[in-house]
């Protein structure tokens, strides 16, 4: 194993996780069955017992890259995918965690579909620290993917694992995406091949209830509602993606902030 020359660089940005989150996240990549990565970190606000926490780890893997201020997650992903290696790139958020065959798994089937650009996964959720026994069945072939597109977004962040030279020719996340920068990249990806999600659970997605406050959702439904517009016209299904796009804008203007807003 050549380290020097990783086949696949994975992308995380961390901001303040709490350090039993952070410590299974590490322990399932640094336990994955495929050895030839790096994991490229970019320190975007993270506590100083997070920093120590992955250095206690002493793997040569992984790389730390700090912001000399807060950036935010799309910025920092493209300074993470700037200095990647890798042929592919694999996303990770810190407070999820991957099983042992992820990259293993979708290495190989990015390696034999030459015509695919992206892969995810089906995924597990956790909440408030309980795992859920089913699991999140996305739609997984291209058809349906290009089908519904503007419907919602098909293709959890966290599990993307994609091709570096397409993501470079595409320019990375377009940075005026504060939230929804995956789904508005996706749909960029989507324009230069075909996108799947492997009908294997390889990934477990932490929800927390308090992960994301009211005037945040209300933003993202916002960047959420651009990416569904611009993605209508690549949409083979027009009638359920208006719908999708009209019950979308209604949420908006009926938010609760909305009615804070006009009260004050």
């Amino acid at each position: 194993m050549n380290l020097s020359t990783p086949d696949i660089s994975i992308i995380s940005s961390l901001w303040l996780e709490e350090d039993k989150l952070l410590r299974r996240c590490i322990e399932s990549i640094i336990g994955q069955t495929f050895k030839n990565f790096e994991w490229i970190i970019v320190d975007d606000g993270a506590s100083l017992s997070n920093l120590e926490l992955i250095k206690s780890f002493n793997d040569p893997r992984i790389k730390i890259i700090k912001n000399r201020k807060n950036l935010g997650l799309t910025v920092s992903l493209n300074i993470a995918a700037q200095v990647s290696g890798g042929k592919y790139i694999a996303r990770m958020d810190t407070d999820d965690y991957c099983l042992s065959e992820r990259l293993e798994k979708q290495h190989k089937f990015m390696q034999e579909k030459k015509d695919y650009v992206l892969c995810g996964c089906f995924y597990h959720e956790e909440i408030l620290g309980v795992r859920k026994k089913s699991f999140v069945k996305l739609i997984s072939s291209f058809y349906d993917i290009k089908k519904d597109i503007a419907t919602f977004n098909p293709v959890a962040h966290s599990s993307w694992f994609f091709r570096k030279d397409i993501f470079v020719k595409l320019g990375g996340y377009d940075e005026s995406f504060r939230y929804a920068q995956d789904y508005e990249l996706l749909g960029r990806f989507l324009k230069c091949g075909k996108i799947c999600n492997l009908e294997e659970v390889l990934l477990v997605r932490n929800i927390s209830s308090d992960r994301i406050s009211s005037r945040q959702n209300r933003e993202q439904l916002l960047f959420s509602l651009r990416v569904r517009m611009k993605l209508f016209i690549q949409s083979t299904s027009k009638f359920s993606s208006f719908v999708s796009i009209f019950k979308s804008a209604v949420k908006y203007l009926f938010h609760p902030l909305f009615y804070k807003e006009l009260s004050s």
